[in-house]
């Protein structure tokens, strides 16, 4: 439906919403086909094929319907705009002939297996290798290609490449990577915030600290040295877990006053043309652009009626001015705002495995800013690893 509607060009058109019902019933009279149909408040809208668009005007025209035309798109708007720019036209009908031929190149690459991997990240060790859309199918050795990824990938370790017409069907399974290996440096296990000890487990190492003990910040916990009293000292790693009651101090400030945005109105849009991996732009070359804009790119691939993805895509550059002014909050804006992120706040901290007891919240309303402190009570892990050095 994209391609008809792209070769054919569309048209959305709008109405107020009382003369919805009668420009239905005309299009199930007269046989319009239509699509998107949308009723708001305001009005309704409907897109449908240039055609189609010029017959429902006129037979709206004929009894008394109002309808307005708010976009046109597709290939006779674009011809239309841009008549006069020859080598436009020159290179789609260049175009439309290489897809005629274009079944002995690489219309699309699909990947399965893809778990921890991302699937452009196949796509570009492909490319490294020579393989990606728009290669040239008789001149592929499949074989070579797969064993030269294999040796080169460091997260791929099997593949299978299956060219079916012009898709390239690709199979991979990815490395189980081991666990790294475990550090012999000599180490303690020290205070990562003031507390009081709750609980110790000491995987290896020699507990200084019991439960209920009150340590501070970089104090000892787990030793990694043991004092034989006969052989000397032995030095190990420490390893474990220690848990503490502490307390977590968080302030949230919002300002009163922020900065918004506030669109003017002015666009400039930028369209290309993407056949295989080159790139034909529709649009003048406008130069520097200045003012504060917002860039959207888009891109939409082109499709058969069976969904077959063809190696055309159009690519699709918004950019939007706007201006930046100051706004106000009220105080309840900025208290709703300021209680969100110390939620946020505390759901991270309790995420990580931190046991929340207690908390006390307390707020202050100035000028310029709503503020919350809050004070946390609650069970962690304190032990922080670090690694010391053994003098000869």
């Amino acid at each position: 439906m994209k391609l008809v509607y792209f070769f054919c060009g569309g048209m959305k058109l709008c109405a107020d919403r009382e003369d919805a019902e009668k420009i239905l019933n005309l299009c199930l009279e007269c046989g319009f086909v239509y699509k998107d149909m949308r009723l708001g408040p305001g009005g309704f809208t409907l897109e449908c094929s240039m055609y189609t668009g010029e017959l429902l005007r006129q037979a709206c025209s004929r009894r008394g319907i109002c309808i307005r035309v708010i976009e046109k798109y597709g290939l006779p708007d674009i011809i239309y705009r841009y008549k006069k720019r020859v080598g436009v036209f020159i290179g789609l009908i260049i175009a439309a002939s290489l897809v005629f031929w274009s079944e002995r190149f690489v219309w699309d690459i699909r990947i399965t297996g893809c778990e921890n991997i991302e699937k452009k990240s196949v796509i570009s060790q492909l490319c490294e290798q020579g393989f990606g859309i728009g290669s040239y199918i008789p001149g592929l050795d499949v074989d070579v290609i797969e064993n030269r990824l294999l040796i080169n990938s460091d997260d791929i370790a099997w593949i299978s490449i299956n060219l079916k017409g012009s898709v390239a069907y690709v199979e991979i399974r990815e490395k189980i990577k081991k666990p790294g290996e475990k550090s012999n440096t000599p180490a303690n296990l020290i205070a990562a915030r003031d507390g009081q000890i709750e609980s110790i487990e000491a995987a290896s190492g020699r507990p200084v600290v019991r439960v209920g003990d009150h340590v501070r910040k970089g104090d000892l916990l787990v030793s990694g040295i043991y004092d034989s009293g006969v052989w000397g000292y032995r030095y190990t790693r420490a390893e474990g877990v220690v848990y503490a009651r502490t307390v977590r101090e968080i302030r949230v400030e919002i300002p009163l006053t922020h900065e918004v945005k506030r669109y003017t109105g002015e666009e400039h849009v930028e369209t290309a043309l993407i056949f295989f991996s080159k790139e034909i732009k529709l649009y003048r070359n406008t130069g520097f652009l200045s003012g504060k804009y917002d860039k959207i790119c888009s891109v939409e691939d082109i499709c058969l009626f069976d969904g077959t993805r063809l190696p055309l895509s159009l690519a699709r550059t918004v950019y939007r001015w706007y201006i930046t002014e100051t706004a106000t909050r009220s105080a309840e804006e900025a208290a709703g705002l300021a209680y969100d992120e110390l939620d946020r706040q505390i759901a991270e901290l309790t995420r990580a495995g931190t046991q929340l007891l207690r908390k006390n919240i307390s707020w202050s309303l100035t000028e310029d800013s709503y503020c919350l402190d809050c004070s946390l009570t609650v069970i962690e892990n304190i032990a922080l690893t670090c690694e010391f050095e053994v003098a000869e």
